[in-house]
């Protein structure tokens, strides 16, 4: 295993969401619930969601160069590094996790598909965050830089069940 990618399984593996016990997630579903009164000073719930995606790129990060059959680069810790402190952050507002897709290049891609909503963060391997939203209702279909205030709704409407 090269450096890069001990250092692209060690970043997902070293990711907890952010928040406290209490904040809206359920510690047993991982569902978003309403959070009830009372002591909030407990450890970070753990999302059922972020396991499956620590799985996943520690199975990306086990990739060699040509992966892909067409030189595709393995997976880079600078694309681990942007992407999942993002997902921590807004961790509360997900339902369900994203498919995860490795690019070309060594970045990554988080999708999300629901009934009429599309949603893909992509990391690029020199951790440059995009946002690409289709709402197919609304017609929306925008690519943006990632900090946006519309960010924790479209998570919240793109992982919903399909």
């Amino acid at each position: 295993m090269s450096a890069a990618t001990s250092e692209a399984s060690q970043a997902a593996r070293e990711v907890r969401p952010a928040g406290r016990r209490g904040e809206g997630i359920s510690s047993i579903s991982g569902h978003l619930v309403w959070p009830a009164a009372g002591d909030r000073s407990e450890g970070t719930p753990m999302l059922m969601w972020m396991s499956s995606v620590r799985e996943r790129l520690e199975e990306l990060a086990e990739l060699s160069e040509g992966w892909d059959g067409y030189g595709g680069m393995p997976l880079s810790p600078l694309a681990v590094d942007a992407i999942m402190p993002l997902m921590a952050q807004q961790g509360r507002f997900i339902q369900r996790g994203p498919a995860v897709s490795l690019t070309g290049d060594g970045g990554l891609i988080f999708r999300w598909d629901a009934a009429d909503q599309l949603l893909e963060l992509e990391a690029t391997s020199r951790g440059e965050l995009t946002v690409y939203f289709v709402d197919s209702i609304g017609g929306e279909h925008e690519e943006y830089g990632w900090l946006l205030p519309e960010l924790s709704k479209w998570l919240w409407q793109a992982s919903a069940r399909p």
